[in-house]
């Protein structure tokens, strides 16, 4: 038969406390005969057995005690006070009797006691046995409170029974390292701070089933733990678990509290199991757990610093909703091959730093930034689509030998080697306006990088240790000059794909105003120039002024435009005496006149409006006659299509070739007005609210002005677009009955000061159609191989008004239609998919639109429907 080494050390144990009890017993028999010492209450042998029968005597300690190497307590001996026996070198065996209670440091640092008899125990007070580093043997099955330190240190103590404890303080068993299981009480409320810390060869722990809670370093360095009941704890505090490598499993599934560290360096852990209270995973609460392969975080909604750092076996994780990354969550998790961020807003250093599998990541659109070193190190990843991100911190993706492909269309600075070392040979930097030092050093195959004319800074040593042959740089070429100032770039091959229009007035180019025109783009009209005692007549190509520039040719080469000037009429007079907004459904600027006396019935008013190359002319018998306070005034209207509501309308009144007078406005001034005599215009002023922002989004979606927007004149409030519910009016399928052959093919709105409603059909017969709207027989026109009928100058206040367009095919007596509304376009727009920023600025603007609408409706008195 063989016998374990924890047996036999028992039976050993025994057969010694036999012989001693009985050795003992003997002793005290002939030192009643022959006592060397005695006092009231206790005897001495010359052995140096010390037995102590009165509980007084233990308030008059001889100093005889200090040698005794065992000690018996008899009679009436309940309690042992505090200090009582500490630091005595010699004693190795104490038989209790009917003590109950060790008082604070009672038995403390008694380094020889190995044996402690008596199974009276039942309160054991703050570091009674405190580095009694020989105990082996104590019976406390009866103990039902163990102070803090009571057993610290006691490095032979291997085998406890625990089960009537209700009070374990701190620091109790710490660093009884031969300790190896332990039962403890079901009324055990908790697990007191380092309780069983330290104990290294402690490999099961049974908790009670009401112990909910387990405080700081409870079982910190416990390296033997296996096994540990923890089902039913609500709280684990501060480092409770840390560095318990042997753990193979945790069952959290009732916790609602975890503290930071707690299962730090879980080597062997393979399997931890949250329940529905957790929410929150605090900072390295499982790094290094290096055999975890994954932790189910659906009910989690907040990670911490390091929080899976170094969990090696990690593969892939949901996220779930989680929208936070905070610093090395996942930092040396080399084994994690994907991660989908689609939910998450914030990433923080170093976050999945040195994940070298990762080859997967997938970005939503609401990461802004990338962090330093938050991907530094991921050897594996080969692509990344970055998003909606704006800035790539210092060594963001450094050392990602592998990364190929990397969407940089939205970057606008690049910090310090970000891409340091990475396997990058093309880049297009279209948003970029900072590159700072080596943000690319040492990607050995890049050879072409594409600029942005928004480039502010490029740093000379940006792609040192590259390949670089070629830049493509989206704007001119003076441009590219003012940012490359140390010509570092000199030698390398540059394609420009823009072209600098500058306007020459009186010898004079201001740069401020030079346009930066793509390949094959326009210019844009800009604001007329002034000089007293001319008229300016418009822009040309030569400074004779005989060649016109046409604003609608295409740029191919920079140009250098020449404002052209006649001579001011030499009786001028100021014939604009007032504006207002048109709020008849369109959009525009009424100017106010009184015409000279004199004016030939051949003048006109002509209208520039800044962006827009075609002009607007008015006869003066055409003008509005309007009288007011005995005066006639002939007003002359200049629509503004939607995104023009910033840009400046000049008006010129010419009479004979001379210009009589001009006046410069825009729509948004006059609202400004409105906005600022609130009392005396409160009837239209949310409409003129809801058209600036109108205007505002017009401006965004087609790129107008974008410097100076519409509804900076509002509010913050006021800016805001609030989804509306009468936009869901989608178009209907049935109100359209098509002839043989005729489909249904696209709509599309054209935004002018009115709206135009585009409706395009395509007809595989050839036949005469013809097409009406309210009696009103419409022109078709032919459309890339498809016909397009237009329903024209839609005011704002019929935009849900259903259009119905009826179809005449000659010889076919049956009767066809397309009944559609602007808002059965909204709907089609605002009910889709966001896929990209273009299609959300298209949906912000329909909504814009609708607001507008509604305002218009509600101004001219039309109730909804």
């Amino acid at each position: 038969m063989t016998h374990s080494i924890k047996s036999i050390r028992k039976i050993t144990v025994a057969l010694v406390l036999a012989l001693l009890l009985s050795v003992s017993g003997v002793a005290l028999f002939q030192k009643n005969a022959r006592a060397d010492s005695y006092g009231d209450g206790w005897s001495m042998t010359d052995d140096d057995v010390l037995t102590i029968n009165s509980q007084s005597a233990l308030s008059s300690p001889d100093a005889s005690w200090k040698s005794a190497k065992t000690i018996n307590f008899e009679g009436n001996v309940t309690s042992i006070p505090a200090d009582a026996f500490s630091g005595m070198n010699y004693l190795t065996t104490v038989n209790l009797g009917n003590v109950d209670t060790i008082g604070t440091e009672a038995f403390a640092r008694c380094r020889k006691l190995a044996i402690v008899t008596g199974g009276n125990l039942t309160t054991i007070n703050s570091s009674g046995f405190s580095g009694c580093s020989s105990l082996e043997i104590i019976d406390l099955s009866n103990v039902v409170s163990i102070g803090d330190s009571a057993f610290y240190y006691c490095r032979a103590l291997y085998d406890i029974d625990l089960e009537s404890a209700v009070t374990i303080q701190g620091l109790a068993f710490s660093n009884c390292i031969s300790l190896e299981s332990v039962v403890l009480n079901d009324d055990l409320n908790k697990i007191d701070e380092r309780a069983f810390n330290k104990c290294t060869s402690l490999e099961t722990v049974k908790l009670g089933k009401y112990t909910t809670e387990i405080c700081s370093y409870a079982f910190d360095g416990c390296i033997c733990l296996k096994t540990i009941n923890l089902e039913n704890v609500e709280i684990i505090a501060e480092s409770a678990f840390y560095n318990c490598e042997k753990l193979e499993y945790a069952d959290l599934s009732s916790l609602t509290s975890l503290g930071r560290c707690s299962f730090y360096a879980c080597e062997s852990m393979e399997n931890v199991v949250l329940g529905p209270e957790l929410h929150y995973i605090p900072e390295n609460a499982f790094s290094k757990c290096l055999l975890l392969k994954g932790v189910d975080l659906k009910y989690v909604t907040s990670l911490s610093n390091g929080c899976f750092g170094g969990c090696t076996s990690f593969v892939t994780i949901d996220l779930y909703n989680i929208d936070n990354i905070p610093q090395y969550a996942f930092l040396d998790c080399i084994n994690l091959e994907s991660i989908d961020l689609s939910n998450v807003r914030y990433i923080y250093d170093g976050a999945f730093q040195n994940c070298r599998a990762l080859g997967t990541v997938t970005l939503g659109d609401r990461i802004n930034k990338i962090p330093e070193s938050a991907f530094s190190e991921c050897a594996s990843l080969e692509n990344i689509n970055l998003g909606k991100v704006k800035t790539i911190d210092k060594y963001a993706f450094s050392s990602c030998f592998m990364l190929e492909n990397v969407d940089l269309s939205s970057v606008e600075t690049i910090c310090e080697s970000s891409f340091y070392n990475c396997d990058i040979k093309s880049v297009d930097l279209n948003n970029a306006k900072t590159i700072e030092p080596y943000a690319f050093y040492g990607c050995e195959d890049l050879t072409t990088v594409y600029l942005s004319n928004r480039l502010k800074t490029l740093d000379d040593n940006a792609f040192t240790d590259t390949s670089l042959s070629l830049i493509v740089f989206k704007g001119s070429a003076r441009q590219f000059e003012a940012i490359d100032v140390n010509w570092v770039y000199r030698d390398i091959e540059k394609e420009y794909c823009a072209f600098d229009v500058s306007f020459d007035i009186g010898g004079t180019i201001n740069e401020d105003n030079i346009q930066v025109v793509y390949a094959g783009e326009t210019a844009v009209v800009p604001l007329a120039p002034s000089v007293d005692g001319l008229v300016f007549t418009g822009w040309f190509t030569d400074n004779s002024y005989l060649n016109a520039y046409d604003f609608d040719t295409p740029v191919t080469k920079d140009i250098v435009l020449y404002a052209g000037w006649m001579k001011a009429s030499s009786d001028p007079t100021d014939v604009f005496k007032g504006h207002s907004l048109s709020l008849e459904g369109d959009i525009g600027v009424n100017f106010y006149t009184v015409l000279p006396a004199d004016i030939s019935s051949d003048a006109y008013m002509k209208f520039t409006v800044q962006g827009i190359s075609k002009e607007q002319t008015i006869l003066i018998s055409d003008a509005l006659k309007v009288t007011m306070n005995n005066t006639t005034y002939s007003v002359f209207k200049c629509k503004v299509p939607a995104k023009n509501m910033t840009s400046v309308i000049t008006a010129s009144l010419i009479d004979s070739g001379a210009v009589v007078s001009a006046d410069n406005y825009s729509v948004q001034q006059y609202a400004a007005y409105i906005l600022e005599h609130e009392d005396q215009y409160s009837n239209v002023l949310g409409l003129v609210k809801d058209m600036i922002n109108y205007g505002t989004y017009a401006q965004k979606y087609f790129n107008c002005n974008l410097s100076y927007l519409a509804n900076e004149i509002l509010d913050e409030s006021d800016r805001n677009l609030n989804p509306a519910m009468y936009y869901y009016h989608p178009y209907d399928p049935d109100e359209c009955v098509l002839p043989e052959g005729m489909t249904f093919a696209s709509v599309s709105l054209s935004l002018e000061s009115n709206t135009v409603l585009k409706i395009f059909l395509k007809d595989t017969y050839s036949r005469n159609v013809k097409y009406y709207c309210d009696g009103v027989e419409l022109t078709a026109e032919e459309n890339n191989g498809r016909t397009l009928v237009k329903i024209e100058g839609i005011p704002a206040h019929e935009l849900d008004k259903d259009f119905v367009i009826k179809i005449v095919v000659d010889g076919d007596p049956n009767e066809y239609k397309v009944t559609y509304s602007t808002t059965n376009y909204c709907f089609y727009v605002l009910s889709g998919e966001t896929t990209s920023v273009r299609t959300q600025e298209l949906k912000d603007l329909m909504l814009a639109f609708l607001h507008y609408s509604e305002s218009a409706k509600n101004y001219k008195g039309i109730v909804n429907y």
